[in-house]
């Protein structure tokens, strides 16, 4: 629990950071994250809970230059459309199968997710998808890097 807890705090810190580096630069934009394959390391919710995929390459998220973005978790895919601005994140209606991946799935939680998702930031090369109301983000590290 205050391994968890230090690891919590220290993204929290360095989320923060990040948040003043990148309004403090200006050449951050849409396209350093689009046209990229985003896999899922985990999420980190502001109450201390921690989600870690077993399977990262199962909950991939990838974000077409189009303004399009294609889904894939666990055992179901799909897509839809995108809007990303300097730092809005907006993830429209979007369709995606529904095959029932199994009881130990986090494919309902990462859809959770991804519908609470507002912001976007980038810490390290890695995406960081914020949570609505500062309740916590989404990490995600770029395919093949």
């Amino acid at each position: 629990m205050r391994s968890t807890l230090v690891v919590l705090l220290s993204l929290l810190v360095l989320m923060a950071c990040q948040k003043q580096v990148s309004q403090d630069n200006p050449q951050l934009s849409p396209a350093d994250i689009s046209g990229k394959t985003w896999v899922w390391q985990g999420s980190y919710l502001g109450n201390g809970d921690q989600v870690t995929p077993e399977e990262p390459n199962k909950f991939i998220l990838v974000l077409e230059p189009d303004d399009q973005l294609s889904i894939k978790t666990d055992c179901n895919q799909g897509g839809g459309p995108l809007m990303i601005d300097d730092n809005k994140f907006v993830i429209g209606l979007y369709r995606l199968t529904r095959a029932y991946c199994g009881d130990d799935s986090l494919d309902t939680l990462f859809q959770e997710h991804l519908a609470r998702v507002d912001r976007w930031r980038l810490m390290n090369g890695d995406l960081m998808l914020q949570l609505v109301d500062q309740a916590g983000f989404m990490l995600f590290s770029e395919a093949n890097h």
